[in-house]
């Protein structure tokens, strides 16, 4: 009888470590797994220095569907953009963004960022095709800008960004 006892005794602290062990492994492979394991520590308020912060990437909004489509068919490979500083600070060589509608978005890779001291300078010295492929040889790219009704929309800097998609 005391024989039997130490074996149920024994199989109960067994049956424990196992618990102890199977649990140890779920939570190791959690953090690896999940969106615990790389956000977890921030989600809770604190830093951890052995991880780089997380940066999200950079969005360029773009109202019009027909350019996103180019884009995700690799035809649009030049978007020209006001130089605002979100632009001048985000848009760098070998960075991927993000270029959105309200419906979806394209991640794209910038290949080259050019400034010019104008949209007229830019539109004269780029392919106007790679901007807006599929527009008519009548009309005028300026129409097809994304920028504010500004008269004076030609006096401002603009950027040529070189995108291949991505991801």
């Amino acid at each position: 009888m005391n024989f039997d006892l130490d074996c149920d005794v024994l199989l109960i602290f067994l049956s424990l470590i196992l618990l102890l062990v199977i649990i140890f492994v779920a939570r190791l492979l959690y953090k690896k797994y999940t969106i615990g394991g790389i956000m977890g520590s921030f989600e809770r308020g604190v830093k951890d220095p052995s991880r780089p912060p997380i940066k999200r990437p950079a969005t360029l909004k773009m109202n019009d569907d027909r350019w996103l489509k180019q884009i995700e068919a690799g035809k649009k490979t030049i978007e020209p953009r006001k130089a605002t500083d979100y632009a001048k600070n985000n848009m760098t060589e070998g960075s991927i963004i993000l270029i959105q509608n309200t419906e979806r978005f394209v991640p794209v890779k910038i290949e080259k960022v050019t400034s010019y001291k104008s949209l007229s300078d830019l539109l004269a010295k780029e392919d106007v095709k790679k901007m807006f492929p599929g527009i008519k040889d009548s009309e005028d790219p300026m129409q097809f800008v994304n920028v504010t009704n500004d008269p004076n929309i030609d006096d401002n800097e603009f950027l040529s960004i070189h995108i291949k998609k991505c991801c």
